[in-house]
């Protein structure tokens, strides 16, 4: 909350609270003890968070759950294979267009005769 939505009187009373506040952590910080036990819990906070991640991928891989990893490698061997069917495509066009008697024109895109609907669709 800013302190022009205050009372007058609240203003006065927050700075105080502040500068208390600000030496109890001073004070705080500067006991070795209490640095230590910080950091044996933040140390220990994240052990127990590696843990915790280890057995999730632990569950996820036991019911076959992707991984990000495993959805980012597998979109890039689909735009691998994308790429390779595109040169394919390319090549087969090509080989198509050499073999072609010089007196035709370019087969229109679309349902070729074999691939056509048997219903005649």
């Amino acid at each position: 909350m800013s302190e022009s939505r205050l009372s007058p009187g609240l203003s006065p009373l927050l700075k105080l609270g502040e500068e208390k506040l600000t030496q109890l952590l001073t004070q705080l910080l500067a006991n070795d003890s209490f640095v230590k036990s910080l950091q044996g819990a933040i140390s220990g906070a994240l052990k127990a968070k590696g843990t915790m991640d280890k057995g999730l991928i632990q569950l996820l891989s036991t019911f076959n759950v992707p991984t990000v990893e495993d959805v980012a490698l597998m979109q890039q061997k689909l735009t691998e294979l994308e790429e390779a069917v595109a040169d394919l495509t390319r090549i087969v066009v090509a080989l198509e267009e050499k073999t072609r008697p010089a007196g035709e024109g370019r087969a229109p895109r679309g349902k070729s005769r074999r691939h056509a609907d048997p219903t005649g669709e």
